[in-house]
């Protein structure tokens, strides 16, 4: 008898083999060899096999584990190698399974970012997730025994962690990053990723020894005993890293290096079985021809060895007669066996009764002819929403340019549309969760449950190829309130706000969400906002408006209804001009404009070239002529690159991490090239040429959602770079128009070509991260505000510009403010078949006059801004009852007001608002809505809200409120209705008279005073109740 194994070779460019000596284990050489080979099971029904990631005998079962790169644990029981159990025990972006150590509890797996204890039958006992867990490679027990483990990796922290709680018990710096671990002798051994082993006291932690073991790494490392053997890399001239053709040994007992065991041909994997006879080899070869072995275990007992191979097989070798994973084995415990139907003898004599059916005295349903079953009341086609955003109204009913989305006498299966229901429910509309709960507030909402679905998406959505439910499609329901009664908080819980979608052009959201979190576009489209420039068409000035409402929302739903407006009149990139287009080429086309006209848009103020410096790229052209081979050299600029590639290239963005995140560029003597991953590291390191790095700031993802779903376009960009704190990490977010929710790296780069591809790359100079200049604030150039625009306007009694040396606002100035819209389209409304009513569409409204009034000082309540807005749009209802505007007031060529442009009214009330002006008005948030301005809380006194009786939840109206509290009558037809002047000047009366309440301690008796005699009004004046009518909407008129 003599030992029969060690050595198992293969080559494939680079001889792979390993070490095997023999302990106390004898075995027939003409027995031992191949018992059962299997290919470990796909992470999916539909998916491919993929490769063990580790391997490891049960210590206490006949069972043999092995872990994949998808965080599945799959176990197989016996000398066959039968399925026994599979559990998904870690997340897929926490990457493959490291390592399994077994206890009588169960299996203990262990991932890059979290720990998973199973019984042996797959139930999970804990699942521990760290915030500090960011790359474990390996795990040991300690001096608890199977009561505790160390837990260690490429990190500089290393864990103790309890075995039977399944939380972290202690916290240890780690003196270097280690990557396996084995428990030998008094120690732990640690191998590091410097080819060194630290041995480490299992009750301090501290190191004992340190033993450099190879010049490169540590591929592989086996203890037995006293015994230390390991093999791995050291460096070869001319040849890079090689296997060490040496497997080094270390007495553990003694702490002093032993003669090494050779291995011409390079040890790769390494098992400790008798040290102290290397010369007793036997070679054995395994059957593989076309691949190569990626690991190597030998069983407890020494009479199998198990190792995998590039072709997601696991090979079993041992003596078929002598076959035992354990010396003294526990009995594995199988699930119980379903007893067979018991057989009866089927005739034609056999009673139906026997069969145990039910007796029906009727024909079931699933028995009726096919010619009597019919699919009836199919619901009707909805109309495509670029029809509806394109819509001309006419004399009756409407009509818009035929989008040819389908061919003619084609006809929609409105069937399957129907099937295609979303994964999670629309929220709530805000009115009914108050009458549900009137005592709760807005932030005490309950998060719902199919938002916390969408949190719990990233887990299995990273494994399919099903479009996971955040990226899919998200669509506005309107209530009778109108879009203010729709709960955008329910999609978004970030401080990060996200953009409307029922807006035309709204496509370009993730463009806009992409170019604000690029610091520097950000800083140089508000810094030419800040300037006095008035240019009607200024899309940067949009720009810098947008940025600045997105910033002070911090969370809160926005629209870019002004920039889209001021963009449209850009023709060729609009939706309803282009029904066909792919969103993709789309949204390039928009980025290209874009970038032209902003930086067109900065030289208009600025003799200076910030614009073109930060975004242009100089080149030079070189023409060749084909016939004279005449060749002219002329210079030329891009502010956009396209990445260019053959059509099946586009697998390529399936590859993981295959998109950069860091690139450098050198242009050296004119030439041009770029580097990234270790090739940038190190021409970093080397310092010898003048290298820009780049970091990417985001992208625009074209996104397919199948094939009853529109494609649409999401942003993923990284929000560090824009943070102010210089040491803030990287942080992914996805903006899904007004769905916004924090992700993964892994997940925001990662490419599905048949759902997801991207559409446009930023990357930022590096050097500019977390530059973000506010010096436009203190640079604001105000002058718009005390600017003549008209003669008529100059009766100091009713109308005053501002003073710019007596009136200049300043932080805290109070201004009243009210302002008036007329209609430019009406509501789209579905009746179903139940006779239920269903907003599509809300009317959308466009501002016609705005008021500002003094509100303070001795001249409180004179307005210095009373603009009339010149409107180009059809104006499809001028809401003359309600709003004072009547036709022919906002044309250029009849109106008897001194108009402006929207853009200077805009600019004006975003100067007050930035100068840090305190507005009072009455129902503010739907005219800020409307002006597309986001104004702060802590900047509005809104009257609504101090003469307000929660647990009432009735809001009451200007005019009631004067009517009552200051005994005027306002609004009054004979009046002419409303005026912006005298509601703004009521609502700062108003607001001084609950001052008034408040100084006296009568506020609460006073409010439940107007309240009891709203109840005997039907809270309206006694006019109002004469005519009949009050103001529709919210109840702030």
């Amino acid at each position: 008898m003599e030992a029969d194994w060690d050595e198992v070779s293969k080559s494939r460019d680079t001889t792979m083999s390993d070490l095997q000596t023999l302990e106390s284990i004898c075995t027939y050489k003409e027995e031992f060899g191949q018992v059962a080979r299997i290919v470990l099971p796909p992470p999916g029904p539909q998916a491919l096999p993929t490769p063990a990631t580790t391997l490891a005998f049960d210590t206490s079962q006949e069972l043999l584990w092995a872990g994949n790169e998808y965080g599945r644990v799959t176990s197989f029981h016996g000398a066959e190698l039968q399925k026994y159990t599979s559990y998904r025990g870690h997340a897929v972006n926490e990457g493959p399974v490291k390592q399994l150590l077994f206890c009588e509890k169960g299996v203990i797996s262990l991932s890059g970012q979290s720990i998973h204890l199973s019984s042996r039958r797959g139930l999970t006992q804990w699942n521990l997730i760290h915030d500090a867990f960011t790359d474990l490679r390996c795990m040991s027990y300690t001096s608890k025994g199977t009561h505790e483990i160390l837990v260690a990796g490429n990190q500089d922290t290393m864990f103790k962690v309890d075995v039977e709680k399944g939380i972290v018990t202690q916290t240890v710096s780690a003196e270097a990053n280690y990557t396996i671990m084995k428990r030998g002798g008094l120690y732990i051994c640690a191998a590091t990723s410097t080819g060194s082993v630290h041995l480490l006291d299992p009750n301090t932690l501290k190191v004992v020894k340190d033993w450099q073991a190879h010049l490169g790494w540590i591929n592989d490392m086996d203890a037995k005993s006293d015994y230390l053997v390991t093999c791995g890399f050291s460096p070869r001239q001319q040849h890079g890293y090689l296997f060490d053709p040496f497997a080094k040994v270390f007495d553990l007992k003694i702490l002093t290096t032993l003669p090494p065991i050779p291995f011409a041909s390079g040890a790769a994997f390494v098992q400790v079985v008798d040290i102290m006879n290397p010369n007793m080899i036997s070679l054995k070869q395994i059957n593989i021809f076309d691949t190569y072995l990626t690991s190597l275990e030998l069983a407890p007992s020494g009479e199998a060895v198990a190792m995998t191979d590039g072709q997601c097989s696991i090979h079993l070798w041992g003596s078929p007669t002598r076959l035992q994973f354990t010396e003294y084995s526990s009995a594995t415990e199988f699930a119980d066996t379903v007893a067979p139907a018991p057989l009866m003898d089927w005739s034609l004599d056999t009673p139906l009764s026997s069969i145990g059916m039910p007796y029906y005295r009727e024909t079931l349903l699933s028995a009726w002819p096919s010619y009597m079953t019919f699919e009836v009341g199919a619901p009707p086609v909805k109309i495509d929403s670029t029809i509806l955003s394109s819509l001309k109204r006419a004399d009756i009913g409407g009509w818009a340019a035929n989008p040819r989305k389908m061919r003619r006498n084609q006809v929609q299966d409105t069937r399957s549309v129907q099937r295609a229901q979303d994964s999670f429910a629309a929220p709530k509309f805000l009115s009914e969760k108050a009458r549900e709960d009137p005592s709760a507030g807005g932030e005490e909402r309950r998060m719902s449950d199919a938002l916390a679905a969408i949190n719990d998406m990233m887990l299995e959505g990273s494994t399919k190829r099903d479009v996971p439910v955040m990226y899919r499609n998200v669509e506005i329901k309107y209530s009778k309130f109108g879009v203010d009664d729709f709960d955008f908080e329910y999609y978004n819980k970030t401080v990060f706000s996200g953009l409307e979608t029922h807006i035309a052009n709204s496509y370009a959201n993730p463009l806009l969400q992409l170019l604000k979190f690029t610091p520097l576009i950000r800083n140089l489209a508000l810094l030419h906002t800040a300037t006095n420039c008035l240019f009607e068409n200024c899309l940067l000035c949009e720009l810098g408006f947008l940025f600045d409402m997105l910033e002070k929302a911090e969370g809160q739903n926005c629209q870019a209804t002004n920039f889209l407006k001021t963009f449209t009149a850009s023709l060729g990139l609009l939706e309803e001009h282009s029904p066909n287009s792919p969103l993709t080429v789309m949204i390039q086309s928009v980025n290209r404009f874009l970038l032209d006209k902003i930086v067109a848009d900065f030289r208009q103020m600025s003799q200076q070239s910030h614009m073109d410096h930060a975004l242009t790229t100089s080149a030079v052209a070189t023409v060749r002529c084909a016939h004279c081979t005449n060749e002219m050299i002329c210079p030329k600029s891009t502010y956009v690159h396209d990445l260019i590639y053959p059509p099946k290239a586009r697998q390529l963005w399936a590859t993981p991490n295959w998109l950069p995140k860091e690139i450098g560029i050198i242009v050296d003597q004119g030439q041009f090239y770029c580097y990234e991953g270790q090739d940038l590291q190190f021409y970093l390191q080397k310092c010898i040429y003048n290298i820009m790095v780049y970091e990417l700031v985001g992208i625009v993802a074209d996104i397919n959602s199948g094939e009853n779903q529109k494609p649409h376009l999401v942003s993923l960009i990284n929000v560090g770079p824009s943070s102010r704190d210089p040491n803030a990490e990287s942080q992914w977010h996805l903006f899904n128009d007004f769905l916004v929710r924090a992700t993964t790296q892994e997940e925001a780069l990662r490419f599905e070509p048949s759902w997801k591809l991207p559409s446009i790359l930023t990357y930022q100079v590096k050097t500019h991260s977390h530059n973000i200049d506010d010096s436009w604030k203190e640079n604001l150039d105000p002058s718009l505000l005390y600017r003549r625009y008209s003669t008529t306007q100059g009766n100091p009694h009713t109308f005053r510009y501002l003073s710019h040396t007596t009136e200049a606002p300043r932080p805290g100035t109070h201004v009243a403010i009210d302002a008036e819209f007329v209609a430019l389209q009406r509501e789209e409304i579905e009746v179903k078949a139940d006779g239920t009513r269903e907003t599509v569409r809300p009317s959308r409204l466009g501002l016609a006059r705005v008021s500002v009034l003094r509100g303070s000082g001795p001249d409180q309540g004179l307005p210095f801004i009373d603009d009339y807005i010149a409107i180009s749009e059809p104006v499809v209802d001028y809401l003359t009852a309600f709003s004072g505007i009547s036709p022919g007031d906002l044309d250029r060529a009849t109106s008897r007001h001194a108009l402006v442009s929207l853009k200077v009214a805009y600019k004006k009330l975003w100067l007050l608002l930035n100068l840090g002006c305190i507005f009072i008005g009455h129902g503010l948030p739907k005219d800020f809505r409307t002006i597309n301005i986001h104004v702060p809380r802590a900047q509005v006194i809104d009257t609504v809200d101090l003469f307000f009786i929660r647990a009432r939840q009735r809001r009451l109206s200007l005019r009631f409120l004067a009517w009552y509290l200051l005994k005027e009558d306002i609004q009054a037809e004979e009046k002419h209705g409303h005026d912006s002047i005298e509601d703004a000047r009521t609502a700062l009366r108003l607001w001084r008279k609950y001052e008034e309440f408040v100084d006296a301690g009568i506020l609460e008796s006073m409010l439940n005073e107007i309240y009891a005699k709203g109840r005997e009004m039907q809270f309206k004046a006694p006019s109002a109740a004469r005519e009949g009518a009050d103001r529709p909407g919210t109840p702030g008129s």
